[in-house]
């Protein structure tokens, strides 16, 4: 594969990860300030971060040589909760990038997991 079609599909794999954080938003958003305590100004950034988190532990994954990891992870092959190593890694990229970003405790940052990732 060359290198433009790889740079092609990792835009095409953010773009995707991206448009399904944005459907939904508007549900995670009210979430987050209900449950966590979140306000305005740090929902686009949680969100924003989930996407970033999750985008660079798949890509890491890829990299690495866990590809049929990460397509057992989208065609329900695999647990898609905490239990999967993918996913619970993408949990903790998540929460040490929102307590650095934010400013925020890790217990909430956790919450906010919680609720964001499956």
């Amino acid at each position: 594969m060359g290198f433009d079609k790889i740079i092609n599909n990792q835009l095409k794999f953010k773009q995707m990860i991206n448009d399904i954080i944005s459907q939904g938003k508007e549900l995670l958003s009210e979430k987050l300030k209900e449950t966590v305590g979140l306000k305005d100004n740090q929902i686009d950034t949680t969100l924003e971060t989930a996407g970033e988190s999750t985008v660079e532990v798949l890509k890491d994954e890829v990299t690495g040589g866990n590809l049929n990891g990460v397509l057992d992870l989208f065609n329900g092959k695999s647990e898609t909760t905490k239990s999967n190593p993918i996913v619970d890694e993408i949990a903790k990229k998540f929460i040490s990038s929102l307590v650095s970003k934010l400013g925020i405790d890790e217990g909430i940052a956790s919450k906010a997991s919680d609720i964001i990732l499956p």
